[in-house]
């Protein structure tokens, strides 16, 4: 089927214009050659043939397929070829007319049968002309040679129109084509933007998963990390309450750990996982996921287990029923994330503990095979001299306070030699210091820029966690330094008092506005984001300024704690 209306709306514009214009002409022609014919008739016919026009303009118009074009086509033509026969056949002004039914077989139909409309029309009117306007007696080769300039003329036009319509049709297929390859490339970009947005999210997903690693290895309070663990949930997985149940383990009670989202009844929650755990135990551990129905409301759980443990449940509130099939492997894939989290927090607690039981046996053992055998012989050689104290003399006393001091001497080297090996700060080392001076020549050599570093104040305030951080800021503050501003030149100074410890970073490479970058949040780099994480873990403060072709300045402020005090009351002596 053709839709006629929407494939040919140009070609239908030129053919009823020409079919109007036509007329006109035609019609005026014939009023002003009517010398032989009344002027009644002569407007009848052409009052007649605009009224066949517009009627056969308006079927064309209305028609929905070629088959009824076809049709109306033949009826035109049938009509045109008995204007003729009354109106002159060869010699008809309306011959002219004739080419508009000829431009509809052009423009639908194939190159045959619009000669073949030709052909017809010729024969109608050489007919008609021999017949019936013949005052002559021509024979038919000879009407034919004397009208023959008409013919060419018409069978000229014809095919020039038939060409003309050829290009157009040639036009119209490399519209068609070319309206095909937009659309496929449509698709393809359609396609592409879809695998660009995928793409761009599991970037997102990949960047949420190692800022949880970052920040498991940043805190070291479990609920701290799960909080974190489960406010990234909530964003990636885009879902507006998710948490994780704790099970109880050895003394620990179970606990409800929601990230900074809410539920008025998040108590009773916890209460009915509770109790939903501790009366169908071993159900509840076997099966990966379950969802359970709570006041309405139905909550995905999803088991934390791994070959050693069981440590809970990662949950999410359904908004409906059937939604876990749509984030099935995400979920899937941040319960495991979470497990192994929680499992390596595990496993390192227990090699903290077991690195303390093992030095504790160490520090034993010294104590045992050195000093305490000291003291042992200290306090048999006192309880011999105070047996033997009558009978021996001064000299015999002497000798035996003399072996007994020197015995205690030893006990004194001993642990001042245990406990200047237990002790940098005792040795006098400034590791924290030295190890940042190792770690920025190599860097120094490396990149081939200049590096002045600069440390001031007894590094031993700062606590283990603390130097971690901020060794980790440093090392991502310099990587930016290079990967992202090109320096040449990298000043770094720390600078720790009583209260606070300052820590800067400064380069000289191309700068950058700050403002944008921290509006812009798909830009915003991982390493920056980072760098704010450890500082906030330590209530740290953060402040980064840069100017373009400038350079960059990082200066991160950390306060320090009472334990700090504590440690520097204790080497002033007043802790003992």
């Amino acid at each position: 089927m053709l839709e006629v209306k929407k494939v040919v709306n140009a070609k239908y514009r030129a053919i009823t214009g020409y079919r109007y214009i036509s007329w006109f002409l035609t019609s005026m022609i014939y009023l002003m050659d009517s010398s032989a014919i009344t002027l009644k008739y002569c407007i009848a016919v052409v009052v007649s043939l605009l009224v066949i026009t517009i009627s056969i303009n308006s079927l064309y118009l209305k028609s929905e397929s070629r088959v009824a074009v076809a049709r109306v086509n033949i009826a035109e033509s049938l009509v045109i070829a008995i204007l003729m026969i009354s109106t002159g056949g060869l010699d008809s002004p309306f011959i002219w007319y004739a080419i508009n039914p000829i431009f509809i077989t052009c423009a639908f139909f194939k190159t045959v049968y619009c000669f073949v409309n030709l052909v017809f029309y010729l024969i109608v009117a050489s007919v008609t002309s021999l017949l019936l306007f013949n005052p002559q007696g021509l024979a038919l080769p000879d009407l034919i040679t004397e009208k023959c300039y008409i013919i060419l003329v018409f069978v000229l036009i014809v095919a020039a129109i038939r060409i003309l319509f050829t290009m157009i049709q040639h036009l119209d297929d490399q519209a068609k084509a070319f309206h095909k390859q937009k659309e496929e490339l449509l698709g393809m970009n359609l396609k592409l933007e879809q695998a660009n947005a995928s793409a761009k999210n599991s970037m997102e997903h990949i960047m949420s998963l190692y800022r949880i690693i970052e920040v498991f290895a940043a805190r070291e309070n479990a609920r701290d990390i799960l909080k974190h663990l489960v406010k990234l949930a909530n964003d990636i997985l885009q879902t507006k309450y998710a948490f994780i149940w704790v099970a109880p383990f050895g003394e620990d009670p179970d606990s409800m750990v929601t990230g900074s989202v809410f539920e008025p009844n998040e108590d009773c929650l916890k209460e009915h996982i509770t109790s939903w755990f501790t009366t169908n135990e071993a159900d509840a551990l076997n099966p990966a996921r379950q969802v359970i129905g709570f006041q309405g409301v139905h909550y995905l759980l999803v088991s934390l287990k791994s070959v050693s443990r069981f440590y809970g449940y990662f949950g999410i509130k359904l908004v409906d029923k059937n939604e876990p099939d749509l984030y099935q492997e995400l979920i899937k894939f941040l319960a495991d994330i979470i497990t192994m989290v929680l499992e390596r927090n595990h496993f390192e607690k227990i090699s903290s503990q077991l690195m303390i039981l093992e030095e504790q046996n160490r520090i034993g053992n010294e104590l045992h095979d050195n000093v305490s055998q000291l003291l042992f012989s200290i306090v048999y050689g006192i309880h011999a001299l105070n047996s033997n104290w009558p009978k021996m003399n001064r000299e015999n006393i002497e000798q035996q306070l003399n072996v007994l001091e020197q015995t205690a001497k030893n006990v004194s080297t001993e642990l001042r030699t245990s406990i200047y090996g237990l002790s940098t700060r005792k040795r006098g080392e400034r590791v924290f210091e030295e190890s940042i001076q190792k770690y920025l020549c190599d860097f120094s050599s490396l990149n081939d820029i200049k590096v002045l570093f600069d440390f001031q104040g007894d590094e031993e305030l700062l606590s283990y966690p603390l130097k971690q951080a901020m060794f980790r800021i440093i090392r991502e503050g310099c990587g930016n330094a290079i990967w992202h501003g090109w320096c040449s030149e990298l000043k770094l100074h720390i600078q720790v008092r009583i209260d606070m410890c300052e820590l800067m970073i400064q380069d000289n490479g191309h700068g950058f506005d700050v403002e944008k970058f921290l509006k812009d949040k798909t830009s915003k780099g991982l390493g920056l984001h980072n760098m704010q994480i450890l500082a906030q873990t330590f209530n740290g403060t953060f402040d980064l300024r840069s100017e373009i072709t400038i350079g960059t300045t990082l200066i991160i402020r950390f306060p320090l704690n009472i334990g700090s005090l504590h440690f520097f009351k204790e080497e002033r002596g007043v802790v003992a």
